[in-house]
């Protein structure tokens, strides 16, 4: 870059582009999550997940009980890890045999 030339940040051709990915990406997002061949339901449940969202948003606001919540919750999650997650998938789904990190 020249001293006559701005960063391309703020070039008007760069906000140009920017835009039309923008937008571009928009589009198919939208495509994508409105199309009735969406094998992953990605909207299939929106309102369930807007209606939690407004009982979890409610709940917050009982200090006492959100904290009593988040308590019980952690103590009841019980064993999880992502390797044990990891390595249950491959037992049951992938079927991966394992490599040796070189």
């Amino acid at each position: 870059m020249t001293e006559t030339q701005p960063p391309a940040s703020t070039s008007p051709r760069w906000s140009s582009i920017t835009k039309l990915v923008v937008s571009l990406t928009v589009v198919v997002i939208l495509g994508a999550l409105l199309s009735p061949h969406d094998p992953w339901l990605t909207l299939a449940d929106f309102h369930g997940y807007v209606d939690a969202q407004h009982r979890v948003a409610l709940a917050w606001h009982d200090t006492a009980n959100w904290t009593r919540m988040s308590i019980l919750n952690t103590a009841a999650s019980g064993f999880f890890s992502t390797d044990r997650t990891m390595g249950e998938y491959n037992r049951d789904i992938w079927k991966l045999s394992p490599s040796q990190p070189a």
